[in-house]
């Protein structure tokens, strides 16, 4: 499902841009999971770092 969204957001808003958010978004979640205090953070990181790399 992320795919497609992410497709058409590539197509409304240019793929460059699609690229560089999912990146910065990729690596603030892979930061969170560094720094995660406790099991559930990490996990909950590391579920949304999956979500951004799509």
């Amino acid at each position: 499902m992320l795919l497609i969204t992410g497709a058409r957001l590539g197509d409304l808003v240019g793929r460059k841009r699609m690229f560089l958010t999912g990146a910065f978004g990729f690596t603030l979640c892979s930061a969170l999971c560094a720094l995660a205090a406790d099991p559930g953070m990490l996990v909950a990181s590391a579920r949304s770092r999956a979500a951004s790399r799509r």
